[in-house]
């Protein structure tokens, strides 16, 4: 739970693919709704009036977030209970077994960065404004960006930058950095900046900001953690749905799908399967749903979004 206040103003926030989500959680009454990246309430508001009697929590690793969650969903709470947690995704199983509401009905994650989190500069979520170079969802746990490049090398961040970003010019990238290294957004886009012609200094620099983001969060290791632990807690015929929003993320919850449909994960060499595949439930759209240009013409941060769904058997 988040003690912290929330900003004078409520953010006005635009929540992704609203309706593509209902669509695929289909939810209803009585049932526990899980989601994952509760982040300011936006999805939690269209879910919550769909499923009287039942229980939605919502976890998020943003305290702020979770304050303002609060502010906007207080009023929904008179027919949905609402139970908001402030821990990282990768702990949902924890979260559900305190709370004691069962299994989850429903799982929804939306693995985007917040348009407040990149609005206000004051973590350093974006280069556009001079913040120190934190990055943090948690900003009471592990440490900031700026003091884990200081004990960086060259190699490792090399691989961040190539691996989390796809970055080009990663090792002169890194080298460059960690030449002098930054505390400051504004101290890290002058660096990085130069490595790219200016019209694609944007991009380039949005890459790097996103790698390192990845990098001091854990983001895909938490992602592979949830996706492992959600057969465990999801009740027969349950609905999950996860937006992602670039292709490393994609690939982890792709490949999480096709495990729980029954196809086998066994590397190509090994001979005999050893990986158990049995189907778990099917997936609801072999492609990954995009915004409609609707949507993207009123919210552009949602072009790259991905939705994939999948629907658990029911009990036999």
């Amino acid at each position: 739970m988040t003690g912290d206040s929330p900003r004078q103003a409520e953010y006005d926030h635009q929540p992704v693919m609203v309706p593509e989500v209902l669509d695929a959680l289909a939810p209803a009454a009585g049932e526990v709704c899980l989601d994952v990246t509760v982040g300011l309430g936006g999805h939690a508001a269209a879910l919550m009036p769909l499923m009287p009697g039942g229980v939605y929590v919502g976890l998020d690793r943003d305290r702020e977030a979770l304050a303002q969650a609060r502010t906007r969903l207080t009023e929904l709470t008179s027919e949905c209970r609402l139970e908001l947690v402030n821990a990282p995704f990768a702990d949902a199983r924890i979260a559900l077994r305190s709370l004691r509401v069962g299994q989850a009905n429903m799982v929804l994650g939306d693995f985007g960065v917040s348009s407040m989190q990149l609005d206000h500069g004051d973590r350093g979520f974006s280069w556009r404004k001079d913040a120190p170079l934190d990055l943090r969802m948690d900003t009471a746990r592990g440490e900031p960006a700026w003091k884990v490049l200081a004990h960086a090398d060259v190699d490792e961040l090399a691989e961040v930058l190539r691996r989390f970003g796809e970055v080009r010019n990663a090792r002169r990238i890194a080298r460059a950095i960690l030449e002098h290294p930054p505390r400051t957004t504004r101290e890290l886009a002058e660096i990085a900046g130069h490595f790219a012609p200016p019209a694609a200094r944007n991009r380039h620099l949005a890459r790097i900001f996103q790698a390192l983001r990845i990098w001091v969060n854990d983001e895909l290791a938490q992602i592979e953690r949830l996706l492992g632990d959600v057969p465990a807690i999801v009740a027969p015929g349950a609905r999950v749905a996860f937006l992602s929003y670039h292709s490393l993320e994609d690939r982890l919850v792709k490949r999480a799908m096709q495990s729980w449909e029954g196809r086998c994960t066994c590397p190509p060499e090994q001979p005999v399967c050893r990986c158990g595949a049995a189907p778990l439930g099917t997936r609801l759209n072999r492609r990954p749903l995009r915004p409609s240009d609707g949507e993207v013409s009123v919210n552009p941060r949602a072009r790259s979004a991905k939705l994939r769904a999948f629907r658990f058997l029911e009990a036999a």
